[in-house]
């Protein structure tokens, strides 16, 4: 062939692709075959493949790929349907000649196995659920055995915010509190609660204080004992539950929570987003509109419950409610962006407390970590980059944060000595600052040797020399000997 009839045939190709592209986005996302709508564009690759059986259709096969994956990619694997194109192409080649004539039974056969190739790809990927919505779906299938649920969830990672929870489930008068003899109730849980939160009063508060012992027992019911117990920061009790096991709590709640969900019957799409909420003539919710790649899918039923969670990795969205936000980092899940308020906000629906955000003070910049609690607690010093004393370093975290982000580039470093290292996690403890005195550690992490010394010996002056009337052990919280420093902002 002449190289002009070459670049025709491609270009054909090319036009081919294009009219395929158009037909599966506008015609064939509003048809349904057996509830399922029919997925044409991987004989973009396959078709080439099978009549060229030459280097080029591959390429031209990974083009395109790469061109859907930019368009519609595919949530935890970037280069979805460039493999998924790359594979039937060469599955093509393979096939045509030698097992099938080339030809239209050949493209169809080989666009079927394409087809395939994608869908085993795409159930590589989809294992994520939130714990929200498994908990949702799971109490719906419990209350009606009959209905049809379908969890949409839009990433392909399980367990959302949930996974990352690790400190354990507040809850008061529990069955756990009950056997272990620990006594606390609804009043103590409701007190902890609105001093932590520095509100005066809460309805909400009083939910999740009223229902939390009945969350832990439900829980248990369905195979999910968290009967461990320990105190948490804020909390007059030993009131946080968690697995026996020792496991994170938030991978242990979204194992179990996903197997009791499957045995329900639940159905779960994950890489579904939910694009739009629809409602009926009297403006009822009555379905959705949810995309998967390639693919838009239509829902309709009597319920849709928005279990999306917050908005923490959404910056714009968090500036918009406290300026002071603006900038930060997140220790939350990606996924937060504040999806499902947006929809709702959109069908005119209310909400409250948006200003309420968590902000955690003492988070390790450059690693993400949280810096816990408990080293303020033994007595570590926060300075700041003059190396002076600015707020109480037990402060809530609301006040901490807010103290911290007022200092010169909205940090400061927290200050402690060999008695509180055993209290840092290993990926934080390579990656304190460290020196013999004072003067030392201030050259490491930057700051004025002079105000600093100065600092640490006010601290000193404070704390007695010994943790015992005996003087058999040294004040842990003593800034004597090696020092350490990690910088912090909220």
């Amino acid at each position: 062939m002449t190289r002009r009839a070459i670049l025709l045939k491609w270009i054909l190709y090319c036009l081919c692709a294009l009219a395929l592209a158009l037909l599966q986005g506008l015609v064939l996302v509003y048809v349904r075959v057996w509830g399922v709508h029919p997925f044409l564009l991987p004989a973009i690759a396959v078709i080439p493949a099978t009549l060229e059986h030459n280097e080029q259709a591959l390429l031209y096969a990974v083009f395109f790929g790469l061109a859907c994956d930019l368009l519609s990619p595919v949530a935890g694997l970037p280069c979805f349907y460039a493999l998924a194109f790359l594979l039937g192409a060469a599955a093509a080649w393979l096939l045509s000649g030698q097992v099938i004539m080339a030809g239209v039974v050949c493209s169809l056969v080989v666009t079927g196995v394409c087809m395939l190739l994608c869908g085993l790809l795409h159930m590589a990927v989809l294992a994520g659920h939130s714990g929200a919505g498994l908990t949702a779906a799971l109490a719906a299938a419990q209350s009606g055995p009959e209905l049809r649920i379908v969890l949409l969830e839009k990433n392909a990672a399980p367990g959302g915010n949930t996974l990352l929870a690790c400190d354990g489930i507040n809850a008061a008068a529990s069955a756990a509190q009950q056997k272990a003899g620990v006594e606390d109730g609804f009043e103590e849980m409701l007190s902890d609660s609105l001093a932590a939160s520095g509100a005066q009063e809460g309805e909400l508060l009083e939910t999740l204080a009223g229902d939390s012992a009945v969350v832990i027992d439900w829980l248990a019911e369905a195979g999910m004992p968290l009967g461990e117990l320990t105190r948490l920061p804020g909390s007059s009790a030993e009131r946080a539950h968690l697995p026996e096991s020792g496991e994170p709590v938030g991978k242990f709640l979204i194992d179990g929570l996903t197997g009791e969900v499957r045995r329900a019957g639940v159905e779960i799409l994950c890489g579904t987003r939910v694009s739009e909420l629809l409602t009926d003539e009297e403006g009822r919710i009555s379905g959705v509109i949810a995309e998967s790649p390639g693919v838009r899918h239509l829902y309709t039923g009597g319920a849709v419950i928005l279990a999306t969670g917050g908005f923490a990795a959404n910056d714009k969205l968090c500036g918009s409610y406290r300026t002071l936000l603006r900038g930060l980092d997140t220790v939350s899940s990606a996924a937060a962006q504040g999806d499902g308020i947006a929809m709702a906000q959109e069908l005119g629906a209310a909400t409250v407390d948006m200003a309420e955000i968590v902000a955690e003070p003492t988070v390790h910049r450059g690693s993400g970590l949280i810096v816990p609690r408990a080293l303020r607690e033994g007595g570590a010093l926060l300075v700041n980059r003059s190396g002076e004393r600015f707020a109480d370093e037990l402060a809530d975290d609301a006040s901490l944060s807010e103290a911290l982000l007022a200092q010169p580039g909205r940090c400061g470093w927290l200050i402690f000595g060999e008695g509180l290292l055993h209290l840092l996690p290993s990926a934080l403890e390579e990656r304190t600052l460290s020196g013999a005195d004072p003067e030392k550690l201030s050259r490491a992490a930057g700051l004025p040797a002079e105000a600093l010394e100065e600092t640490i010996s006010d601290r000193n002056a404070e704390l007695p020399e010994a943790a015992d009337e005996e003087g058999n052990e040294p004040h842990p919280a003593r800034l004597e000997g090696e020092l350490y420093a990690l910088e912090v902002a909220p």
